[in-house]
């Protein structure tokens, strides 16, 4: 009789295992993955790094771009799983007695049906959490174009300031040396030739600052790329990414712009569609108040007879309280606060990042007009030194001057450009003297989920 057990007991399963899918293991080996991650290089071999290029491979293959890709797809199947009543289920059962039929087969399928006003309000809550996830892997691509776009102005600018202060160097020594030279002949003070031998010191000491920078700001790349420094040490940036920024933003824009940006940027849509979430999630919680019913027809067999049964159950209303509906309630306000709070932090970073534009365009007007007196000076210098009216020790000091106004026009332009890419990033937008301006160039969603 054992065998009749077995049979019922291999028809369930196998009917189970009809819809399981064949998934092969994929095991994770660290070491294999870190040597990999050592050995990458970027395109072009050892050629100059396009700016556009790179700024584009960096977000299809930034590791926080396949989470969230993973997540996203993760969210999709949610939406699936909730457009579907709960599968059967199918229990085999055998019965022994000892009078009349020695054995009884039998074998029952339970159905549970869910109510379409609950299935839908589980299913729009799914919705909402996708849309939220598709709306984040967009926030992931600014948010790595903005690491990437930062890292490299920082390394243009550092090797700018390393030239400037080799030249430093080179200046401050030749009146170190002129200073002691003229100590040595009676017509320098010492304490003059002590002063120029301590700003040379500093000069020195500010070259090497300048160099850990530059690898700092290297480091910092090779990080947002998911690569070794080697892969981007030294390379050169072409275009220049000044060249990929515009010259100026029309004042007139900014308005609209961030009015958008208050309602369309990524990371607010993430909120609104949380919102959303947290709203169809309040309707499932007052949806389960009703019961669902469950279906389960079957069969017996009693060696003699057959017969057909039917069983229904109305499945016991959980116990609901007025806290859960508080909780449903409370999460949904937490929603809009935090929607609210996202809307505060977009206006704070575009109008921050306006008024750093603005300042910095003061300040490089200011150093524009200083590097014409400089030169200016500097020239008349050079000529006064040719009819002999003024030592030749009054060149370095001219030099230094116009050095110092370089050096000043390059930090302003490096926080014009940091403050462009910090307005790119508020706005949700990208600039061009060429173009209006335009949104990302990869992937958005879908217009339903919009």
């Amino acid at each position: 009789m054992y065998w009749r057990l077995g049979l019922a007991v291999a028809c369930a399963l196998a009917l189970a295992a009809c819809n399981s899918p064949e998934v092969p293991p994929k095991p994770l080996n660290p070491e294999v993955a870190a040597f990999d991650r050592l050995q990458m290089a970027l395109p072009g071999g050892d050629g100059p790094i396009d700016a556009e290029a790179l700024v584009l491979a960096a977000i299809e293959y930034a590791p926080s771009r396949r989470r969230a890709e993973a997540r996203l797809a993760h969210m999709a199947a949610s939406v699936q799983l909730t457009q579907v009543n709960q599968p059967f289920l199918y229990a085999p059962e055998v019965e022994y007695h000892t009078e009349g039929a020695p054995w009884t087969l039998g074998l029952s399928v339970e159905r549970p049906f869910t109510r379409e006003t609950l299935r839908t309000a589980r299913t729009d809550a799914a919705v909402a959490e996708r849309v939220a996830a598709q709306w984040a892997l967009e926030r992931v691509g600014w948010e790595v174009r903005d690491h990437i776009l930062k890292a490299l102005v920082r390394i243009e600018h550092t090797r700018v300031e390393i030239a400037f202060a080799e030249e430093d160097v080179e200046l401050r020594t030749q009146v170190e040396a002129m200073l002691q030279q003229g100590l040595q002949a009676g017509v320098s003070r010492l304490a003059d030739a002590q002063r120029a031998a301590a700003l040379a010191q500093q000069a020195r000491l500010a070259l090497d600052a300048a160099r850990s920078r530059a690898a700092e700001a290297e480091t910092a790349l090779a990080a947002g790329l998911g690569v070794s420094r080697l892969a981007v040490q030294g390379r050169e940036i072409r275009p220049p990414v000044g060249e990929l920024l515009p010259s100026r933003i029309d004042p007139a824009q900014f308005d609209a712009m961030l009015r958008r940006a208050l309602v369309r940027r990524s990371d607010v849509l993430v909120k609104i569609a949380a919102y959303g979430a947290a709203e169809a999630r309040l309707r499932v919680t007052l949806a389960e108040l009703t019961p669902d019913i469950t279906l389960g027809p079957g069969i017996l067999w009693d060696q003699k007879d057959l017969v057909l049964r039917l069983a229904g159950a109305i499945v016991p209303v959980p116990e609901i309280t007025d806290a859960r509906v508080a909780i449903a309630l409370a999460h949904r306000d937490e929603a809009r606060l935090a929607f609210e709070e996202m809307q505060a932090q977009v206006l704070a970073e575009a109008e921050s990042a306006w008024s750093q534009l603005v300042t910095a365009g003061r300040e490089s007007a200011s150093a524009e007009a200083e590097i014409t007196a400089a030169s200016e000076y500097a020239a008349q210098t050079a000529t006064a030194i040719r009819q002999r009216t003024l030592p030749a020790a009054a060149k370095p000091d001219a030099d230094l001057r116009l050095l110092a106004a370089r050096r000043a026009a390059a930090a302003a332009e490096l926080r014009r450009q940091m403050a462009l890419i910090n307005l790119e990033f508020a706005m949700e937008r990208i600039f061009s003297d060429d173009s209006a301006p335009r949104g990302a160039p990869w992937h958005r969603p879908s217009p339903e989920d919009q």
